[in-house]
């Protein structure tokens, strides 16, 4: 007897939707033939290592084990070893684990996450190794360093980098104060980067310095997301103007307002109208066309509708197409931002531009309590962004999670 089939769309549809659990796609690969080249795309697609000499070993069995399986792999993520909190790591071993990972001919993206690493002699001993030319993306999140120049060579190796992400990364408070004159900038080229994410460091503006003093990694800087901007983003302007008329998207706040991260308190407001006017400067960045503001939960009215305010009355673009707004995660406080009084001067500061699209991002799961929040918005906030001057505003609402 001949077993039931979905159509083909149903079948990508439903292992679409699993693409994160990998053991349901486990048991989807052996319940039939069709369903095993999705089944094992999505579930190798992201490899998670720990960082350890025993993962050598383990990537070694994989490819003599799994070769038909091994170009399937897209991202491979570095976390530390289970129930080892404190353990440190030595960078060298990454860089081993990083020539291992060269064997996987699609691996584009490379994550550390929630490592402490020393170094030693490392920097030396990592600028004189050869380059990998492959990766194109990598992204530090929750790491320790002994030192900022650790960062700078880790990224000299990934001279074709375009995409770079540093959120909640520190490094000891014995740094050298300034790039050593052996820094990988004079004799590695380095491929534009077209997207860059620098959130909560230590600290942003040594970042940007960096960023800065190698200016051709910012010439086709097309999306720059900022999670967080404060009071010492000094060197801010600098940056923005060495991207210029590259830069296409605007992304400030969202990240940590979905994840409802502590630093989202301190998002905008820590710097204040003034100082984010001062910081913010999009004179140059006149072909940006989407801006994405994460809009936190201001207990203090003084700070919620004039920040965002301050943010778009800075905008210069001529093309500005898209305006996005994030709201809180919590459905409770994204109701209170809706209720707050600001909303007509945050659409009033949207009447000298051409944006025709504003969008509110939701970042409730619950459908109730999405379906809550969207009724405020379409009673209270909406109307006042359709009734910018004669222009036709399109208002989307969207689940953003």
């Amino acid at each position: 007897m001949s077993s039931a089939s979905l159509p083909a769309e149903l079948e990508d549809i439903i292992l679409d939707h699993l693409h994160d659990d990998r053991k349901a796609l486990a048991a989807c690969s052996l319940v039939r033939r069709s369903w095993l080249p999705a089944s094992r795309y999505h579930y190798w697609r992201k490899l998670r290592l720990e960082c350890s000499s025993n993962e050598l070993d383990r990537l070694d069995r994989l490819f003599t084990l799994f070769p038909d399986v091994v170009g399937h792999v897209r991202d491979v993520i570095f976390s530390r070893t289970k129930n080892e909190l404190f353990k440190t790591y030595d960078l060298t071993l990454i860089y081993a684990l990083l020539v291992a990972l060269t064997k996987l001919p699609a691996l584009t993206s490379v994550s550390l996450k929630g490592l402490r690493f020393y170094s030693g002699h490392t920097p030396f001993s990592l600028s004189r190794g050869p380059t990998l030319h492959t990766f194109r993306r990598l992204c530090i999140t929750s790491c320790t360093f002994a030192d900022f120049t650790d960062i700078t060579y880790l990224r000299a190796i990934f001279p074709m980098l375009t995409a770079l992400h540093l959120d909640e990364v520190w490094w000891g408070s014995y740094a050298s104060a300034s790039p050593p004159s052996t820094s990988p900038q004079t004799h590695t080229p380095f491929q534009s980067l077209t997207e860059l994410t620098v959130g909560d460091c230590f600290s942003r503006s040594r970042v940007f310095d960096w960023l800065l003093t190698s200016s051709s990694q910012l010439d086709g800087l097309e999306t720059l997301r900022l999670p967080m901007m404060c009071v010492y983003d000094s060197r801010l302007p600098e940056l923005l103007a060495a991207a210029g008329t590259s830069l296409r998207h605007l992304d400030i706040g969202s990240a940590y307002v979905l994840q409802q991260s502590p630093v989202s308190s301190r998002l905008l407001n820590a710097a204040g109208p003034t100082q984010l006017a001062a910081n913010l400067n999009l004179t140059h960045n006149n072909a940006l066309r989407t801006l994405t503001l994460g809009v936190p939960a201001f207990h203090d009215p003084r700070f919620g509708a004039p920040c965002i305010v301050a943010v778009l009355a800075r905008v210069a673009s001529p093309v500005l197409a898209e305006v996005r707004f994030v709201l809180p995660a919590d459905a409770r406080e994204a109701e209170a931002v809706l209720r707050r009084p600001g909303w007509d001067r945050a659409a009033d500061a949207l009447s000298h531009t051409a944006v025709r699209r504003v969008a509110f991002a939701l970042g409730q799961r619950d459908a109730k309590a999405a379906r809550a929040v969207q009724g405020i918005l379409e009673s209270t906030v909406a109307p006042r962004f359709r009734l910018l001057g004669s222009k036709s505003i399109e208002m989307v609402v969207q689940i953003a999670y």
